[in-house]
């Protein structure tokens, strides 16, 4: 005899009852070495909502793996309620990492990502903006890194939609931003008929990044991308946006030689999602 399935039930209303999901995370920094030793690099400084919502906080002080990463400060939190005045259920994710150092190369005084969503109670898709984010003073070899991030683009357009929308339709707008977002190779040979923001697993994959300033005699600057080989590869601003949801990552690092690996520092997801 199969077995039932049970699903949430108001007895009380003799209805399925309405709620929301709560979606927020915060990471301070975390990564895994596999060369020249295998090093695993605990997450520091995580915070993480339930299923209903709440308020999570975490602090780590003067963390260091071996000469491969070091961080003087780390502070995260990630909240999650119905605001009542705004008839909305709202999140936000905050990461602030103070001090980063990296094989005594890449260093940044602070870095802090932000991401605020506002869910409207009676459905639709979530108003998601990255307004509390930046990089200060970060430093490739000694080499200032300016980074510009362009924070109003996506406050601007705080929906998937509306962005999704202004990218098809506003000549402009794709003029302007079009080059901030991954293209599929399908795109750029030409082949669809009408022109749609490009997806990747779902997600809609760009960045905060406005400009990258650096004097860096061998540094290569590519969009929100900067490569130095003997170094590797450091991805800036990285925002993954789906219906219900933002994933911003303000520093990855892919490295290659002599340390081999995986870092990222100061990423933060938020929103959640309403289900019956």
């Amino acid at each position: 005899m199969p077995t039932a399935t049970l699903l949430p039930f108001n007895v009380s209303r003799g209805h399925m009852e309405k709620r929301f999901v709560f979606r927020g995370n915060a990471v301070g920094a975390a990564g895994h070495i596999h060369k020249p030793e295998d090093l695993i690099i605990w997450v520091q400084g995580s915070s993480t909502l339930p299923v209903i919502g709440g308020y999570s906080r975490d602090i780590a002080e003067r963390v260091k793996f071996s000469d491969v990463l070091s961080v003087e400060h780390v502070r995260t939190q990630a909240t999650g309620d119905f605001n009542q005045k705004e008839k909305a259920y709202t999140t936000l994710t905050n990461s602030v990492v103070k001090g980063l150092n990296v094989n005594s190369r890449l260093t940044a005084d602070s870095l802090e990502a932000t991401l605020t969503s506002s869910h409207p109670e009676g459905g639709g898709e979530p108003s998601i903006v990255p307004t509390g984010t930046e990089i200060i003073n970060l430093r490739l070899d000694g080499y200032p890194v300016n980074v510009t991030l362009d924070t109003d683009l996506f406050t601007k357009y705080a929906t998937r939609e509306s962005l999704s929308r202004a990218f098809s339709s506003d000549a402009a707008f794709h003029k302007r931003y079009g080059h901030r977002f991954q293209t599929s190779e399908q795109d750029k040979k030409g082949k669809l008929a009408k022109r749609e923001i490009p997806e990747a697993g779902g997600y809609i994959v760009t960045s905060l990044v406005a400009d990258i300033q650096t004097k860096h005699p061998k540094a290569v600057v590519s969009g929100n991308v900067i490569t130095l080989n003997g170094f590797g590869r450091i991805f800036l601003g990285e925002l993954l946006i789906a219906s219900e949801s933002r994933r911003l990552t303000l520093v990855r690092l892919k490295l290659g030689s002599p340390i081999e690996g995986e870092i990222a520092c100061a990423e933060v997801e938020s929103n959640g999602v309403i289900i019956l």
